[in-house]
């Protein structure tokens, strides 16, 4: 029985490998995640830092849930809470144009303030936060983003899509659908499919309001998800230009064999309290005929600066379990980016919880359940009195 002893002293009933007695062993319990920023929504003054953690909010994701998917608490059924974060944010393209006389006004007037400022901030968000999974961005027209803000390319890859710069990078007509990933929790299933919804200034093809889809899946799981990040059209032809969104993501889902769908944009859509507004189940439905019931990030005041009138910049979730929630924040809380230039909006972020079930070949295990801790302690203190029992008995009996 001593072998037996030292094994469950080792290992603890229903614990993981490693566990003490009697905290592991006696008082195993679930954690279930809950939503949490992962990094603060807080108010960001002139010459910020970004987004760092808060010591009030959840404890940011280890390296071993990074590894294994980011999972929140496993039940005894191995069921899990996950959860994906995003930051939907359209700098707008005179934040990186340099006025060509006091006339301009599709510049900034205090070139390169909003251009180092939107640089900055998302750099500082990119390398602060431990729990953001998509950065979906529209009209972020910095060519040299990621090699001048020294951005980690271990963890973050992205895809982008280009609309118009027949005369030049960044002069009008011109538009960017840019998406950055995790590549540590996420890895790209085919490749991306872009295009761009409006023709302007005479153009022959569309070349203006450009979007992307990209499907993913998980590292360490099964799960398939699919990713659009979209400068939505607000003209007189929307639901004939929205058909092109619509089709590049039924060919990606199609390709993927992916359900779910997150959908990262700026829908140009007013709320639907008013008569010409559009509910986020209105917005995915149009691109996604068969979404059911949908989440979404709560639709608040982001456009634009600097007369902030519109609902438009939305998260939008389609076909994740009934159970799931959003929370949302707004990264500079009820303040603008100090640095913005005309026409630009306000970040917002999502964090999306859900039930999910652990692949088989998960490192991970369930932790035991109050009632199974319970039984576990009992049945160890059993064998502990018998094998003391059994000692004193040997024992005696040698004398004897």
């Amino acid at each position: 029985l001593l072998p037996v002893l030292a094994c469950i002293l080792i290992t603890g009933p229903g614990g993981s490998r490693g566990g003490t007695f009697p905290n592991t062993c006696a008082e195993a319990m679930v954690i279930i995640a809950e939503p949490s920023l992962g990094f603060a929504a807080r108010t960001v003054h002139s010459g910020h830092n970004g987004m760092g953690n808060s010591a009030q909010e959840a404890a940011p994701a280890t390296d071993e849930s990074l590894e294994s998917g980011g999972f929140g608490g496993i039940n005894s059924s191995g069921v899990a809470a996950r959860q994906i974060q995003a930051l939907q944010w359209n700098a707008h393209g005179e934040c990186f144009v340099r006025c060509k006389d006091s006339m301009d006004v599709h510049c900034d007037k205090a070139y390169p303030t909003c251009r180092d400022g939107a640089r900055q901030f998302l750099a500082d968000t990119l390398r602060d936060s431990s729990s953001l999974d998509f950065v979906g961005l529209e009209q972020f027209n910095d060519e040299s983003f990621f090699s001048a803000a020294h951005v980690d390319l271990g963890r973050w890859s992205n895809v982008t899509h280009t609309c118009g710069g027949a005369l030049g990078y960044g002069v009008y007509p011109f538009d960017l659908a840019t998406l950055i990933f995790d590549r540590q929790r996420w890895a790209p299933v085919g490749a991306a499919r872009g295009g761009c919804f409006e023709r302007v200034e005479g153009a022959a093809e569309p070349n203006y309001r450009a979007f992307l889809v990209q499907a993913f899946v998980r590292k360490g799981t099964e799960e398939r998800m699919v990713v659009a990040v979209s400068h939505h059209p607000h003209t007189l032809q929307y639901k004939a230009e929205i058909a092109a969104l619509k089709s590049a993501a039924a060919v990606v889902r199609a390709e993927a064999a992916a359900e779910k769908m997150l959908l990262i944009a700026d829908t140009n859509a007013e709320s639907p309290n008013v008569p010409i507004g559009r509910s986020s189940q209105s917005v995915m439905e149009d691109i996604y005929p068969g979404a059911g019931e949908v989440k979404s990030t709560d639709l608040l005041i982001t456009c634009c600066a600097w007369q902030y009138v519109h609902t438009y910049d939305r998260i939008v979730a389609a076909h994740f379990p009934h159970s799931s929630a959003i929370a949302t924040a707004l990264p500079f809380l009820d303040v603008h980016p100090p640095f913005a230039a005309r026409y630009m909006h306000d970040p917002v972020l999502a964090t999306l919880t859900y039930p999910g079930r652990l692949h088989q070949n998960s490192d991970l295990k369930p932790a035991a359940s109050g009632s199974h801790a319970r039984a576990g302690t009992i049945a160890l203190i059993v064998v502990l009195v018998l094998a003391l029992s059994l000692i004193l008995v040997v024992g005696c009996s040698w004398r004897a």
